[in-house]
């Protein structure tokens, strides 16, 4: 499974400048263009920009087809990297022209696509074909495309059943209306950080804080009776100490290695990723560096999110102002303390020495991956 797993993340690697020109996009729509979203919020142009619902429309289908299309490309060129001394080369063309429409059919909205399909799939087709005899290699590839085929034509096409749509669907029905105590928040967070490792993008309720829930909102009417909050340690109190670069604290790892690189290394591709990740787009780092499916990262990223938490239920306890209040959709996690909470300087403080600490938490992976990748996958 290793080597699989190796060869989607090289393939992913290499269309490291399509996912950024997806994310920037994604990015300009989610602060600029939507009625909800920072900047008509905090600028006050939310009835301007209310009139662009064909715009928005047009955007969100650009991104839809653009991340399949990433998937697609990932797919194709592992493909071509494994199975190349394998087959004839039209013989690989077609399988890989069979595996493009069948991976298309399987990727969906780019907020739940499962990126753990791509190399489950490039794993179930390689490996059947390298285990039959030469004569039988093409066959069988275009065998296992087929029983996608059928599942896709089947399961998805007749049945109208999506798995990534139901995934989400437990997990909000498992989610009701959000943890209330801290041990439940804590594992809430942990699974958002190996869902994270493992690609899975249905645990979207803990990765995006929202005030709507029943836990958000019992804690705003309680401070605004000035009353004791009822859920001091749910989910969106203790968001700002978790979720900064998306689950994991993915913003602290990328500042380590860049320190451990030097600035003087780091090329315009490290800022590009860089400015996503500091509004908690993390699918650009996934796509630069090898962040997915790493057992040892993933174990890390659950120890840091543990720790941040345990820090900031103390700092709560200790009566730093909890975040409560409302804030714009796209709101930066590392601002979501200071400004729900009304406490802009207190927070700064607590995120600097919260960054830091995660840092040096990061600082021995960060090694390893620097002197795992080459210098030509940066660039």
């Amino acid at each position: 499974m290793k080597r699989y797993l190796a060869a989607t993340q090289q393939s992913m690697a290499t269309l490291l400048p399509v996912v950024l020109a997806l994310t920037w996009l994604a990015l300009g729509q989610r602060l600029v263009l939507l009625p909800d979203g920072f900047f008509p919020t905090v600028l006050h142009y939310t009835k301007f920009v209310g009139k662009f619902v064909m715009l928005n429309g047009l955007i969100t289908n650009a991104l839809t087809m653009g991340f399949q299309l990433v998937g697609v490309l990932v797919v194709a060129r592992t493909l071509m990297t494994l199975l190349k001394s394998h087959l004839k080369t039209e013989q690989l063309g077609v399988l890989i022209a069979l595996s493009a429409l069948i991976v298309w059919h399987l990727l969906g909205n780019p907020q739940m696509i499962n990126w753990l399909i791509l190399p489950v799939f490039v794993m179930s087709l390689v490996w059947p074909v390298q285990r039959v005899r030469p004569e039988w290699r093409f066959s069988m590839g275009v065998a296992v495309n087929a029983i996608y085929a059928l599942y896709i034509l089947v399961v998805q096409r007749w049945w109208e059943f999506s798995l990534a749509a139901y995934l989400q669907q437990v997990v909000n029905g498992w989610f009701g209306d959000g943890p209330q105590h801290l041990w439940s928040s804590i594992a809430w967070y942990v699974m958002a950080v190996l869902g994270n490792g493992l690609g899975l993008n249905s645990l979207s309720s803990v990765v995006n804080p929202d005030i709507s829930t029943t836990t958000a909102n019992g804690n705003l009417v309680a401070m605004l009776q000035h009353q004791t909050l009822p859920n001091l340690y749910s989910l969106y109190p203790l968001a700002p100490f978790a979720l900064v670069g998306s689950a994991g604290m993915l913003l602290a790892l990328f500042l380590a290695m860049m320190i451990r690189r030097r600035m003087k290394h780091v090329s315009i591709t490290w800022l590009l990723v860089l400015i996503p990740l500091l509004l908690d787009q993390w699918w650009p780092l996934a796509f630069m560096i090898p962040i997915m499916w790493r057992p040892r990262l993933m174990g890390r990223m659950v120890a840091v999110t543990i720790v941040n938490l345990l820090l900031g239920a103390l700092l709560l306890f200790r009566h730093l102002a909890p975040a409560v209040y409302w804030v714009p959709s796209g709101t930066p996690n590392l601002l979501l303390g200071g400004l729900a909470s009304h406490q802009l300087g207190a927070y700064a403080i607590v995120m600097v020495v919260i960054l830091l600490l995660d840092i040096w938490l990061y600082w021995q992976p960060a090694k390893r991956i620097l002197e795992e990748v080459t210098d030509a996958q940066w660039t």
